[in-house]
């Protein structure tokens, strides 16, 4: 693959990440995502090769938010690497 294509496909992750990004960061509360994915399908964007304006459907946003998150995009919350539950004696001797 050439370095060109290399800079188009990293080009359209950067534009993906910038616009659903905020919904991964602060997820909208239950029953407010598809009134935050048409608000978001309301803007227009710069195209990430040609700099021509451009819009994206709601049709086209959701995938792109559910696959970030399929790909693990914000379901992690900061501090939780390697965490495990306690067992029930682990949390009674940490009361104490």
């Amino acid at each position: 693959m050439s370095s060109t294509t290399d800079r188009r496909h990293e080009r359209w992750a950067n534009l993906r990440h910038s616009i659903i990004g905020a919904l991964l960061a602060a997820p909208p509360r239950r029953g407010e995502l598809r009134a935050a994915i048409e608000a978001l399908a309301d803007k227009t964007y710069r195209h990430p090769v040609t700099g021509e304006p451009v819009r994206f459907a709601f049709s086209t946003l959701e995938p792109w938010l559910h696959l970030a998150r399929k790909a693990g995009h914000g379901d992690d919350s900061p501090g939780d690497e390697g965490a495990r539950a306690a067992s029930p004696e682990a949390a009674q001797a940490a009361r104490q």
